[in-house]
């Protein structure tokens, strides 16, 4: 008798089966055994035996589901049946986090956040990943495919990163997002030239900042900045002072104080100034600060290179306490930006809004300052 296999597990089965005894697969289509035992049983049976009827009968069955798929393509109005996932192979329902993610957390109300330790936020459409302080985060109302712990997960699942907003520069990991396309850029400008006008020399205004997180305010001058009297906001005695905190930032971001996480602080003062109260020097400069460095600062605004220094703030006064300052001159104007620690990032940070500053203020102060 000749030896026949099961399509599924390939176990030896009788010609007469319907179902294989050790998987229980459908042989009602088998294969033929090629080892030394089926060459055996052919040499028995012959061509007119029975395993050369199962071989005719296989033939013929294949012929017909081959017509019958012929005649379906041509134009059936029957709907084609599905492929069935061989028997063998159990059938399990799509999983509702891709491999290697864990489940977002249900706020209720149909809205989902991905847990803390888990913080990249996957989405299936557009199949892109998203880092929590990502400026086009999607909202809590969309539900995360799925949430990783480190973005080289998220791409090993086959997720892209998400693109930023045109106009951004990422910094370690820290979006720096161009403040007009933000959508409070011409409000701000609006206020670094007015204290500019106040003060009488132009200040440094930023044109790209990190965003906020979501929900958060976008920064800005605002009332209670620094505004006093016949002061607009961001005039602060006689300097320009402009603070954020509380941006957003990407997992493991170095800060030194837990109560506010990420801080920076943009200031203009004259070098030197009669009318600047003497009180308030400590305040928009770090008295003691020890010198850490210089970089060349190339201008967007004037395409020129100055040349800065960086300083350490360790034991100041607010706003610049615990800060590294990077410090650069003017024809008499001290220009700074300080980023709240003393990390590669914090410096990395500090040059690169440094370098998009605009100034505003006066008519005609640039092309003086600048010749």
């Amino acid at each position: 008798m000749s030896s026949f296999r099961c399509p599924s597990c390939g176990r030896p089965i009788g010609h007469s089966a319907d179902t294989c005894p050790s998987c229980g697969a459908d042989t009602r289509v088998i294969v033929a055994g090629t080892d030394d035992r089926v060459a055996a049983a052919r040499g028995r049976g012959g061509r007119g035996g029975r395993g050369g009827r199962w071989v005719r009968t296989i033939l013929i069955l294949a012929a017909v589901a081959g017509f019958g798929a012929v005649f379906r393509l041509l134009g059936s109005s029957g709907a084609p049946e599905p492929a069935l996932a061989p028997p063998s192979v159990p059938v399990s329902p799509a999983s509702p986090a891709p491999l290697g993610a864990v489940q977002p957390m249900d706020l209720g109300a149909e809205h989902w956040k991905c847990p803390l330790g888990s913080p990249y936020a996957a989405f299936d459409p557009g199949h892109r990943y998203f880092p929590p302080n990502h400026p086009l985060f999607p909202s809590s109302d969309t539900r995360p495919s799925g949430c990783y712990e480190t973005p080289q997960q998220a791409q090993a699942a086959g997720y892209g990163e998400a693109l930023p907003p045109l106009g951004t520069e990422v910094v370690d990991g820290v979006y720096l997002v161009d403040t007009h396309a933000a959508g409070y850029g011409d409000d701000l400008d609006t206020e670094c030239a007015n204290a500019g006008l106040s003060l009488g020399f132009r200040v440094a205004c930023p044109l790209r900042l990190p965003n906020a997180p979501a929900g958060g305010q976008p920064p800005g001058c605002g009332p209670g900045v620094g505004g006093t009297g016949d002061r607009p906001p961001c005039a602060f005695s006689h300097a320009f002072l402009f603070t954020y905190g509380g941006f957003a930032i990407p997992p493991g971001f170095h800060v030194l104080n837990p109560e506010n996480p990420a801080h920076i602080v943009m200031s203009t003062h004259l070098a030197e100034d009669p009318n600047l109260d003497p009180d308030a020097r400590y305040a928009i400069e770090c008295v003691g600060a020890i010198p850490s460095g210089s970089v060349d600062l190339v201008l967007w605004y004037f395409r020129d290179t100055r040349t800065a220094q960086f300083l350490a703030c360790r034991n100041g006064l607010p706003p610049f306490d615990r800060h590294i300052v990077l410090r650069w001159t003017i024809r008499g104007v001290v220009y700074q930006v300080a980023v709240e620690g003393f990390t590669q990032t914090s410096r990395d940070l500090a040059i690169a809004m440094a370098e998009t500053v605009e100034f505003v203020g006066p008519p005609g102060w640039v092309e003086q300052a600048s010749g």
